[in-house]
């Protein structure tokens, strides 16, 4: 793994855990910020999400732009509330 890359690995890990604070706080103004500060940062996150796992990135994007809640991801895909909390913290 190059230094670049773990620069990538600690920004993605920034992003996750500002997400998880503001979902756990229910910071939902935060969140907005968090993803539109401005371009660069939005190209940013599109290539951080590209990184997600599959179904990490679902539970992300169904919270974040379709207003889903925990439970309703956990019942959109079929699996247990506890995963779709994980997924969402990004601690999987």
């Amino acid at each position: 793994m190059t230094p670049e890359d773990l620069i990538e690995l600690e920004a993605i890990k920034r992003v996750k855990y500002a997400y998880a604070r503001c979902l756990d706080l229910k910071l939902w103004d935060e969140i907005a910020t968090l993803f539109t500060e401005d371009a660069d940062q939005l190209g940013r996150l599109g290539v951080e999400l590209a990184a997600l796992p599959i179904e990490q990135r679902r539970a992300v994007l169904l919270a974040t732009l379709a207003g889903r809640t925990a439970g309703e991801i956990a019942v959109i895909d079929g699996i247990p509330l506890g995963t779709a909390k994980t997924r969402m913290a990004g601690r999987e």
